[in-house]
Parts: C-alpha cells; structure tokens; sequence
C-alpha cells in the first residue's frame, strides 16, 4: 500500500509539474504579447506624430499656395480694377481680360462678386447657383474688412460659403467675392506633389506615396481627397485655423500613413501581432500536457494491471508449492502405505515441481513479450484436458475435507489461449 500511495505521490507530483509549466508558458506568452503590443503601440505613435508633422506641413504649405496665389493677387486685381472702373460689371471683365499670369488660376476661383455700399448690394454672378442676397447683405453689413483682404467662412441655408472681401478703395462700402469651394483642389492638390515630410527621415527616401490627404470644410464637406486608401488607425486630424489670415478658418485636414512605410520611419517598423502564433503555441502546450497526463493515467493503470498480475500469479505459484510440500511431508514421515501409493506421490511431486517450471517459464515468455522482443503465437486447447488434471491435483485436498468434484466436459470443447 505504501508503493501505491508513493506512486500516486509521484503521479501528482508530475502532473503538478506540468501544470506549472503550462502556466509559466501562458505567463510568457503574455509577456511576449505584451512586449510586442508595447512596441506597436509605441511605433503607431511615433507614425502618429510623423502623421502630425506632415499634416501640419499641409496646413502651412496649401494655406500660403491659396492666399498667396489666389485670394491676394485676385483682391488686389480687384482693388485696382473697381478702384478705375465706373460699375461693378466692367470691373469684372477688366479682371476676365486681364492678361496678368498670376490671375490665370485664380480666376476659376470666385462664384460671385459683390460691391456692397450703403444698403444696396450689387452681384455679378460667375456660377448658375447664386448666393443669398439676404444672406450676403446681413453678413456683408456687420463686416469691417481690413486690407488687404478678410476671410469669411459661413452657411448660407445650411451651405458652407467663404466671402474674401475688402474695403472699397474709394472708402465707400466693401467689395470682395464668393469662393467656390468645389475649386480648392485644384489649389490643395499641388501640394501633395511636395515632401510634406522631412528629407531626413529614410535617407530621403520618403515621399508622400504612404500619405493619406482629405479636407473637409466648415459645413464638413470633403473638398480635397488624395489618391491611396485612409489608415484609420494612423489617422491624425488637425485644423487649419487663423493661418494666413484664416484663409481655411473652419477646415481641418485628416492625414494618415499607410504602416507598410513604418520600416522606413521607425526603427524596427510596426510589428505584427503575435498573438495568433502565441496562441497556437499555447494550445500546443495545452495538448501535450492533455497527452502527458493521459499517459500518465495510462502507466497508471498498466501498473495497476501488473499488480493485480503479480498477486495472481503469486498465489498460481502457492497451489503446486503447496502440493509439493504437502506430497514431500508424506513421503518424508512415512505416511504412505503403499510403493503404489509412494509412487504416486513422487508422480504428483514430479507433476508439480514440472507445472512450477512450465509457470516460471511462462512468465519469462511474457516479459520477453511485454518488452517486444518475442512475438506470443494464439492457439487452443481442449479444457477437458485442463479440468481434469486441475481437479486431479487437488483430489487429496478434497479428500482430507470430505469434499469431491464431479466434471462433465465434452471433449470437443476447446478455448482459445
């Protein structure tokens, strides 16, 4: 019983061990992951902040192109233009026919013009929708414009609208134009043909191909989209606020990096995730730990079995000692009396004595067997054989009990061994 309890001992030991080891595996696997999280976590941000400067280089680059390119030489064209014509009309078209090359693009920039003096608004229209005059003069009539020009982002019955307007030259009222917003990206998209990045970061190798641009404007209508795909978790957004003299006031910028770009800005780039391959290790683990303890109850059992086996063939080995003995005694003390009788004896004990060799080898056969190295061939034997010597051997210990054993086998029936 103390073998057994020292086995049990062992086996709880065991799989306590493994158990053990497969909560050590899960506690570095999460470390891993978390290691691997912290590090993506970390290069995400550091893109994130790459995504910032370039958004900001955005905001800097096509607030100066629109103001400096666009509103002031068209503000100052018609400052000069309304300030020698006689109506707002003819200043109009002074501006159309004006062979200045800075006015080429931004002529297709104005959606209406506008001369505002006293109460009366007067509207030259370059679209076929026009704005409100309601509208126009309410926001027109609070305005004080400073030179050379002020910007004012505002909704028209829900529609986003940019005035530039200005002091008339003359000091009487305001002048100025609507924007159409649907033609700022003509003036935006230029832009991306710049570095919006640093030239030192990948040896100069970066461009802008891993950016995504989009502008939305005051009434959030996107007026300008990038060729690529947006990478929302890489997405900044930054708003362009009073930059030369709020040309964009009310318009923000989103811009995101594509992290295929990471191994060029980050050292190491983004990291895949490595939880699908810590996972599968861990329920690899988790297997071979089911497969130990499955064979552990298994050699369990197998020694069980050889337990069992040993205590049968212990007490199998008794029955001939016994009749051995007790046939050596009687020959021994000269209880015999008969040399019929004395001869049988000396059968009985040469029959048992050659049954104890058959078991003894028997049991080598079986743990050659058990070992692999003989092979154990089946066969049959007849049992009326067996039950007749079986009850033979023990005729003399009925007798002294008073006890008999009647057989009836056919002799055609056989078993299997």
């Amino acid at each position: 019983m103390s073998g057994l309890r020292s086995d049990g001992s062992r086996t709880a030991l065991i799989v306590a061990s493994l158990l053990a080891a497969l909560a050590a595996t899960a506690v570095l696997a999460w470390q891993a992951q978390r290691a691997v999280s912290y590090h993506r976590r970390a290069a995400a941000n550091v893109l994130r902040d790459y995504a910032s400067l370039a958004a900001d280089e955005f905001i800097r680059q096509s607030t100066s192109k629109l103001g400096y390119e666009a509103y002031y030489p068209l503000a100052t064209a018609l400052s000069q233009a309304i300030e020698s014509e006689t109506s707002l009309e003819q200043t109009v078209e002074t501006l159309r026919s004006s062979s200045d090359e800075k006015l080429e693009a931004a002529r297709s920039l104005p959606d209406a013009f506008f001369y505002l003096h006293g109460s009366t608004l007067e509207l030259v229209l370059s679209r076929a929708e026009p704005p409100s005059t309601k509208w126009m003069s309410a926001v027109l009539s609070s305005l004080t414009p400073e030179r050379p020009f002020t910007v004012v982002h505002t909704l028209d019955r829900g529609n986003p609208r940019t005035l530039v307007a200005m002091p008339h030259p003359r000091g009487d009222g305001v002048v100025g134009f609507t924007v159409n917003l649907e033609t700022l990206g003509m003036f935006l998209a230029p832009v991306m043909e710049s570095s919006l990045l640093p030239d030192s970061l990948g040896q100069g190798g970066v461009t802008n191909k891993p950016l995504f641009v989009r502008v939305i404007d005051h009434g959030d209508v996107e007026r300008f989209r990038s060729e690529g795909q947006p990478h929302y978790e890489l997405n900044v957004s930054r708003a362009f606020g009073d930059r030369y003299q709020g040309v964009l006031d009310g318009f923000h910028v989103e811009l995101s990096i594509d992290p295929v770009a990471a191994s060029d800005l980050v050292i190491g780039g983004l990291p895949p995730s490595r939880l699908p391959l810590l996972a599968g290790l861990f329920v690899l683990t988790g297997g071979l730990l089911a497969v130990a303890i499955l064979q552990l109850r298994k050699e369990r059992r197998l020694q069980n079995l050889r337990t069992e086996f040993v205590s049968s063939v212990s007490h199998e080995l008794r029955t001939p000692l016994a009749q051995i003995r007790m046939y050596a005694d009687t020959l021994l003390l000269g209880r015999v009396r008969s040399s019929v009788e004395r001869k049988r004896s000396l059968e009985i004990v040469a029959r048992e004595a050659t049954r104890l060799s058959h078991m003894v080898d028997n049991l080598l056969e079986f743990s050659r067997a058990d070992s692999g190295k003989r092979e154990v061939s089946t066969g049959s034997i007849a049992l009326a054989t067996i039950a007749t010597e079986v009850v033979e051997r023990f005729t003399p210990l009925m007798r002294e009990h008073n006890g008999r054993v009647i057989t009836q086998l056919s002799p055609d029936v056989r078993a299997s061994i």
